[in-house]
């Protein structure tokens, strides 16, 4: 029969999985004992795993990956709307991207590592595109924390971060965009960094690490979080 996350019968090691592991192993098992038979299913599936497991044994990154998480954030408000300015024939956006607060994930940012990320905003810019869409396709196709990294950077984008400050524990940045996607991008519900980061254990804050992107949020099923941030 069909599984979906909360199948009782899931296999214990698609369980512990990490979720967009799961999900993908669901979709593939589905859709052979929809289209074939349960035979079928748990063969495809399973290959398709053995193929994910294989890549991540080879790919291993210098530093072990526990000790890095991959990052997706969003920052969101529940009133205020993304604003355009213009600054001669330049038009360009402001906006909160990350802060040293803890929000409802226990997620927060160590003032001077929102510093580094300033820096190297101001050094190299900063791409985003729409929902974090190479980030996922990446993540389920079973890339390793450096191939993900390396991909990453310099993207396909609609959006480019080009100067960022922090003040007050708020990293600030400014970006330009391809008015193509004008509208869809004011109609956003939220701006999400991506990155690969350590946390302390201790404080339980980011502060290391590297940012690699940013995607503005514009689908309903993507959750949205830390409701302080305020777009400016």
């Amino acid at each position: 029969m069909p599984f979906n996350l909360e199948s009782d019968n899931l296999p214990a090691y698609i369980k512990k999985a990490p979720v967009y592991i799961a999900k993908k192993w669901i979709t593939v098992f589905n859709k052979y004992f929809e289209e074939d038979d349960e035979a079928t299913a748990w063969k495809m599936a399973q290959a398709w795993f053995d193929r994910v497991l294989t890549f991540y044994e080879n790919n291993l990154p210098e530093e072990m990956e526990e000790e890095t998480e991959l990052v997706d954030i969003t920052f969101e408000t529940e009133e205020e709307e993304l604003v355009i300015r213009a600054d001669g024939d330049e038009e360009y956006i402001d906006f909160i991207l990350a802060d040293n607060a803890y929000d409802d994930y226990g997620t927060s940012y160590e003032v001077d590592f929102l510093q580094e990320i300033a820096t190297y905003i101001n050094d190299n810019g900063l791409d985003g595109d729409f929902n974090h869409e190479l980030l996922y396709q990446l993540k389920e196709e079973g890339y390793s924390m450096d191939a993900i990294k390396a991909k990453m950077r310099g993207k396909p984008s609609i959006a480019k971060a080009v100067k960022a400050t922090v003040d007050k524990g708020k990293l600030f940045i400014r970006t330009t965009f391809d008015k193509r996607y004008r509208k869809r991008i004011l109609n956003s519900k939220g701006v999400s960094i991506e990155g690969a980061f350590k946390r302390n254990k201790a404080t339980r804050k980011f502060d290391g690490g590297a940012a690699f992107g940013f995607s503005f949020i514009d689908r309903d099923d993507k959750a949205l979080g830390n409701p302080r941030a305020v777009r400016v």
